[in-house]
This record gives C-alpha cells, sequence and structure tokens, in this order.
C-alpha cells in the first residue's frame, strides 16, 4: 500500500508544472495591496500636509495684515523673512498638488 500511495504522490507532482504554484503566490494580491495601501496613505498623508501648509500660509497673511491695520511697524528684515515664508508655503503647498495630483480646497 505504501509503494502505491509513493507513486501516486510522484504522479501528482509530475502533473503540476513547475514554478508555478510559486510564481502565482509572488503575483497574488498582498504585495499590490500593500503598494496600493501605501499609495492611499501616502496621498492622504501629502492631503493633509497641503492642508496644513495653506492654512499656515493663511495666518501668516492674516498676521501681516493685522500688523499693517494696526500701524505696527516691524524691521524690514522681519517683515521680508514672513513674506519668503508665506512664499515658500505657497511653494511647497503647489509641489504638493502636483505630486499627489490633488484637485479640492
Amino acid at each position: 500500500m505504501a509503494k502505491k500511495a509513493k507513486k501516486a504522490s510522484k504522479a501528482s507532482k509530475r502533473a503540476r508544472p513547475r514554478g508555478t504554484a510559486k510564481s502565482a503566490a509572488r503575483k497574488s494580491a498582498p504585495g499590490a495591496v500593500e503598494r496600493t495601501t501605501r499609495e492611499l496613505h501616502a496621498e492622504t498623508a501629502a492631503q493633509h500636509w497641503q492642508h496644513q501648509v495653506t492654512a499656515l500660509h493663511q495666518h501668516a497673511r492674516a498676521l501681516m495684515k493685522e500688523l499693517r491695520k494696526g500701524g505696527t511697524r516691524l524691521p524690514t528684515a522681519h517683515r521680508k523673512a514672513l513674506a519668503a515664508v508665506g512664499k515658500d508655503l505657497r511653494k511647497a503647498a503647489r509641489s504638493v498638488k502636483k505630486l499627489v495630483g490633488f484637485k479640492g480646497k
């Protein structure tokens, strides 16, 4: 009986094309799902970061406006630094939008 079982297992091994199970396992969903999940996480993080950058830029503009309205005179270097920060934030927001292909507010 043992010989028959051994022959049957050998026959089934011969019938199966080599490498099919391994390659199928390699190509199966888990890696693809992980990649998709990672992409979604990256996109969500980039969108969140873009919102934060936009909010910071708005706060910087509001601060400058408030200072101007209040008649507070900042030294030129400080005014230029604030303007540069605002410009950098706008650039960063645009870069992230392009990177992610985010179309929204």
